[in-house]
């Protein structure tokens, strides 16, 4: 385990019709985010989420065709290839169905949405393939206390 600052909390509506993911991969690129916790509330006009077949090793897709409230939408942000990486979990309420979620994956169009990113300062836990489940997880090395943190 490992204790982290945050340095920043950026907070901003997310543009209507914008892909989740790519918005926020480009506002991290934008911002110089590279590790941070994110959170946004607000409606879907489309959404395409996952589950991970730990079998097959790949993520399993459906979506969701129609207007659905995010009644949550959690993530962290953290480096992958030297880029910014948003790894994001969504929950979602649709009309006469029982409530859905998952892995958000390409795909996820916003109607509304707020969001607020806690930003660390401390340098970015990095992501590395895991023998174990076949994905990109972030560093044990990363992750282990240091002398400031205790």
């Amino acid at each position: 385990m490992r204790s982290y600052t945050v340095e920043r909390t950026l907070v901003g509506r997310l543009p209507a019709g914008c892909d989740l993911l790519d918005e926020l991969h480009a506002l991290c690129r934008r911002e110089g985010v590279r590790a941070g916790q994110v959170q946004i509330i607000g409606a879907l006009q489309q959404a395409e989420l996952g589950w991970y077949d730990e079998v097959a090793r790949k993520y399993e897709k459906f979506r969701v065709e129609t207007t659905a409230e995010l009644l949550s939408c959690t993530g962290n942000v953290s480096a992958l290839a030297g880029e910014p990486f948003v790894h994001l979990h969504a929950l979602l309420a649709v009309q006469d169905r029982p409530a859905v979620g998952g892995h958000v994956s390409a795909g996820c169009r916003g109607f509304v949405g707020e969001y607020a990113l806690s930003v660390r300062r401390q340098a970015p836990v990095g992501r590395e393939g895991d023998a174990g489940s076949g994905l990109p997880v972030w560093q044990a090395d990363a992750l282990a206390p240091t002398a400031s943190d205790r």
